[in-house]
């Protein structure tokens, strides 16, 4: 009996720290999670200023919203009791308490809107200003860089950070971000009342949840950074080799050439083409296993209610929770996909958000803060060196001379013909 005893122990001792370990790496989980949203959130919010203000105010009133966006869902489960309890006996149906939850649907329904209205005015508001400051503070410190960074970044691929990223950093602030607070109070709402209700049911309904959760979480991690990185590097490349191409349409048509002249433009489509293609390829096992989780919740819920209403003490009671799952399970699968599309989105975001800081961060080229007008034109030379950052080699080294006003002064390389 000794024995047993311990054994009986060992696993009970097994099982908490199994559990402990569990909820360990869960809080691991949520806390990294917490820190990179908190992160993403601190960046915008430093770059939009004062107008950061806006931001939480969209915020608050997506949260009023989500709330409200439930109650409809409320409204229509109340006329379902109220059909259920009359057992089919239309003469016992209470019209006017049916037609008092029909207008109160309405009536939340038009609240949800006009809330949510306000939080995408204040999100766009903080959106805009936001994107003019960035914009605003990048082409000044574009303007006070060297010639030589210019050289080695083409004018297309700043082009489209400019526009493209900016535009990312627009679009996340001004609808991701409200919708994501939405669907996150939503979403604990929900949950909140599946527990209240009947937690079994809840239970059943968090397994393909938790399922297509994990999918996600799988398809947006790994491969996908490294992904986005080289979209983003495919989208400057063909930004920078359009710009070439815009240049020289001219020379395109006095000589009939075709896109397949300039290969530089053609080869950047084909490369974003063909990587584009492999990634969405790749996605179409995981992306299916997700549709299937999140959507085959009914495939479980059906089943366990038919198990749980035959245990059920209260067949009445279990049946009107039924109900509100019933009504309410389609709203999962819609918020976790909002949640999802924000998570892909945020990934961008922070695409972008590095690539303005890096560009911000470029040392710009000093000023004397005692300027002197020149005494004369001549240009001077003094011990100049300069080497291209792809090559090892000084293009020019140590390099001394000056170019006389009002004179011509030519530059040769050794080996070359003489200048008669």
């Amino acid at each position: 009996m000794l024995c047993n005893h311990a054994a009986v122990l060992c696993k009970e001792v097994e099982k908490k720290l199994y559990i402990k370990l569990f909820f360990e790496l869960t809080l691991m989980v949520n806390q990294e999670m917490m820190i990179e949203q908190q992160n993403v959130i601190a960046r915008l919010m430093t770059h939009a200023g004062r107008y950061s203000v806006f931001m939480i105010l969209s915020w608050v009133f997506a949260a009023i919203s989500g709330v409200a966006l439930l109650s409809p869902y409320l409204c229509i489960y109340f006329v379902a009791c109220e059909l259920l309890g009359t057992a089919g006996d239309v003469s016992l149906i209470n019209v006017q308490e049916l037609t008092y939850w029909g207008w109160m649907a309405v009536k939340a329904t038009g609240l949800a809107f006009m809330v949510y209205s306000i939080s995408l005015l204040f999100s766009h508001l903080a959106a805009f200003n936001l994107i003019a400051r960035l914009r605003i503070a990048l082409i000044r410190h574009l303007g006070e860089l060297p010639l030589g960074f210019h050289a080695t970044h083409p004018s297309g691929r700043l082009r489209k950070i400019i526009d493209k990223n900016a535009e990312d950093l627009e679009n996340f602030v001004a609808h991701q971000l409200p919708d994501t607070v939405q669907a996150v109070i939503m979403a604990i709402t929900f949950v909140v009342s599946m527990v209240y209700f009947d937690w079994r049911l809840c239970l059943t309904c968090v397994i393909p949840i938790a399922a297509g959760t994990l999918v996600m979480n799988a398809m947006l991690k790994g491969e996908s950074g490294n992904f986005l990185k080289r979209y983003q590097d495919a989208l400057g490349d063909m930004s920078n080799a359009a710009v070439e191409y815009v240049r020289g349409v001219s020379v395109v048509k006095a000589f009939g050439q075709t896109v397949f002249s300039f290969q530089r433009f053609y080869n950047s489509i084909m490369a974003y083409k063909k990587f584009v293609t492999e990634y969405v390829l790749s996605m179409e096992t995981p992306m299916s296993l997700y549709i299937a989780a999140v959507n085959g919740i009914f495939f479980l819920l059906i089943p366990a209610g038919i198990v749980f209403y035959q245990w059920s003490d209260n067949n009445k009671g279990f049946l009107f929770s039924f109900v509100f799952f019933i009504i309410f399970i389609p709203l999962a699968p819609l918020l976790m996909t909002r949640i999802a599309y924000r998570s892909s989105r945020q990934m961008l975001v922070v695409n972008a958000l590095n690539t303005f800081d890096d560009l911000l961060g470029r040392v710009p080229l000093l000023q004397t803060p005692y300027p002197e007008n020149p005494s004369g034109w001549d240009i001077v030379f003094e011990d100049v060196s300069f080497r291209y950052e792809s090559r090892g080699a000084y293009a020019l080294d140590h390099l001394s001379f000056t170019a006389r006003e009002g004179t011509v002064t030519a530059l040769v390389r050794p080996g070359a013909a003489k200048p008669r």
